[in-house]
């Protein structure tokens, strides 16, 4: 039973590591999207500061669907919402709802993004 523990423990702990990423199968969509914006010049250009990586994430997927910056997309938020959407503590997830909104809008309209897994499921 001891063996059989340890054993469990020594797996467990070289998957966290990632030392079986190999066996597992491929890498997420979302850390390529993370490692592409960290490598890309504009990448860090575009983040949003008010943003967690995976919100950031979404948003640049949002404006690839949108065919607009995010930088636009975010100047159009600024305009469009009400002083109390915009409010500190709220305007992280208020902007995100709106980039998805208008993307999810968008898509329904065009089908082949519900088509793509990419959009439909993210992997976080």
């Amino acid at each position: 039973m001891a063996a059989a523990s340890k054993t469990r423990n020594i797996l467990e702990g070289l998957v966290r590591e990632g030392s079986f990423k190999w066996l597992l199968g491929s890498r997420s969509s979302f850390e390529e999207d993370f490692e592409e914006m960290g490598r890309s010049p504009s990448g860090r250009k575009n983040w949003i500061a008010e943003l967690s990586p995976v919100a950031n994430i979404v948003v640049r997927r949002c404006s690839r669907i949108l065919g607009i910056p995010s930088s636009e997309l975010q100047e159009n938020f600024n305009a469009e919402a009400s002083d109390s959407i915009k409010h500190p503590s709220r305007y992280a997830r208020n902007f995100l709802e709106y980039c998805c909104f208008r993307a999810l809008a968008l898509s329904t309209r065009v089908t082949s993004h519900l088509a793509d897994k990419k959009f439909r499921r993210p992997n976080l």
